[in-house]
């Protein structure tokens, strides 16, 4: 009975902060940058990922996102990747190092946005220095971006494996299905660092992260499958939008992903505040003492103090 008290005290506090965090608008916010980073975000993902792969495997390796991106948006990522192959070709491997970090600083817009829409999320206002702001949040574009060019190395060697292997139908099926639990296996892991390290505040142990990032990696996933089916079956938005059709569907994928990921971190911030035990990281600490909101105070008290002009100017830049 008590479990399922705090199951529904919990979801209670998760619906009601949609509303109280706004998470509708920071969401279109980080779809919205989200967006604009997403080409630099490619080509940078391509250089990295062609240091040690072949660059003619990299389309290849973004095949499993066809199954799960609208049709209309597979398409026009897909005509990107042809196009920086073809014109990145031969130069990949020995990649220009300032251009590629060039672009992984403008690929960092959408992951600004969602820094600051997580301390919305766990109610923090935030502390870090301006230029301490900008290097966490590159270096989780960084982060981002070589794992996702590992996670797809990984894919591309699936196939490659199976055929070494000639196991027979059953044994690659099952192989096969490697690269699915890899790409949730990576948002995953990627959740958990933004979890952990996005909020200004003292970072929570990774049980209290993991939660949040299993929801919203499943969730993100299923979403996904269901807007494609959507948006292929019943969506006319070449109709109404014309040829801007593909962007404006790529548009509201990123703003149902941000979404998800911000609900998730409600669901973090919300076991918690739940909590009655340390939940950050280190020795034990009395309540007050912790350095986190949620971990700080009692689930009464959801607001902080207006925060100062210097603590919100990183937002604000």
């Amino acid at each position: 009975m008590r479990f399922r008290q705090k199951c529904s005290q919990v979801t209670r506090r998760v619906l009601g902060n949609i509303g109280r965090h706004t998470l509708g608008l920071q969401a279109a916010g980080i779809g919205f940058f989200g967006m604009l980073a997403a080409f630099p975000a490619m080509a940078a993902l391509i250089s990295l990922y062609a240091m040690w792969a072949n660059p003619s495997s990299t389309i290849e390796a973004f095949g499993p996102f066809r199954r799960i991106l609208p049709h209309d948006a597979w398409q026009l990522l897909d005509q990107e990747l042809i196009k920086l192959t073809s014109q990145q070709r031969g130069q990949l491997s020995s990649g220009a190092v300032i251009g590629v970090v060039l672009t992984l600083w403008s690929s960092g817009a959408g992951v600004r946005a969602l820094i600051t829409s997580l301390n919305v999320v766990y109610m923090e206002a935030e502390r870090r220095g301006l230029l301490r702001f900008y290097l966490v949040a590159f270096a989780f574009t960084i982060a981002t971006i070589a794992l996702g060019a590992l996670s797809l190395t990984t894919i591309v060697a699936t196939p490659v494996l199976l055929k070494v292997l000639n196991l027979g139908a059953f044994p690659q099926a099952l192989l096969s299905a490697v690269s699915w639990i890899v790409i949730l296996g990576f948002v995953v892991g990627v959740l958990i660092l933004f979890y952990k390290f996005g909020p200004s505040r003292t970072p929570p142990k990774i049980r209290w992260t993991l939660p949040g990032a299993a929801f919203a990696s499943i969730a993100w996933f299923i979403a996904s499958l269901l807007f494609s089916f959507y948006v292929s079956h019943f969506g006319y938005y070449n109709r109404t939008y014309g040829t801007l059709g593909a962007v404006v569907v790529l548009l509201l994928w990123f703003y149902m992903s941000a979404f998800l990921v911000l609900l998730g971190g409600e669901l973090n911030a919300a076991l918690e505040h739940m909590a009655s035990v340390d939940t950050t990281v280190g020795p034990p600490k009395p309540e007050g003492q912790r350095g986190a909101h949620v971990a700080d105070t009692d689930p009464e008290h959801d607001y902080l103090p207006e925060p100062t002009r210097e603590e919100v100017l990183p937002h604000r830049r």
